[in-house]
Parts: C-alpha cells; structure tokens; sequence
C-alpha cells in the first residue's frame, strides 16, 4: 500500500497520523465500516483533523463512493 496523500489534512491530525506505525495505517485504512456496503471496505481518506484527543480521518468507501469516517482514539 503507498502512502496516501492528504490534502486537507490539519498539522496536528498530521503529526498524530505520522506516528501511527506503517503497518497499523494499513489496517486502519483497509477496514473501515461503509454503511452503505454494510461491511469493513478500504478507504480513501480526502481530510483529516483533530477533534478533542480523536484523529477523524475523512473520505469515501473506495467500493461504492459512499462518504465514510474513521474516527482513532487517543491511546491510553
């Protein structure tokens, strides 16, 4: 998988996703929920920002074209 470019991406949704582990940002972005699919489908991330401890990583279902939203939970 190569690194998807993101355009709208805020700095402080950037640096979050940049420490996350290449092989886990595989698997984030491979299984994200479509509700229009009604299952885990890969994504194709369009923005991200921060929103209180929670990276949202915004895009489309890469399946159908439905808009899908990966939100990743600050670790504890």
């Amino acid at each position: 998988m190569s690194t998807v470019p993101f355009p709208e991406f805020k700095p402080a949704a950037r640096k979050r996703w940049d420490n996350v582990p290449h092989w886990a940002r595989e698997k984030i972005l491979e299984t994200v929920w479509c509700g229009n699919c009604q299952t885990g489908t890969p994504m194709q991330v369009s923005a991200g920002k921060m929103e209180q401890d929670c990276l949202i990583l915004e895009g489309t279902c890469k399946i159908c074209g439905n808009e899908i939203v990966r939100v990743i939970e600050p670790e504890e």
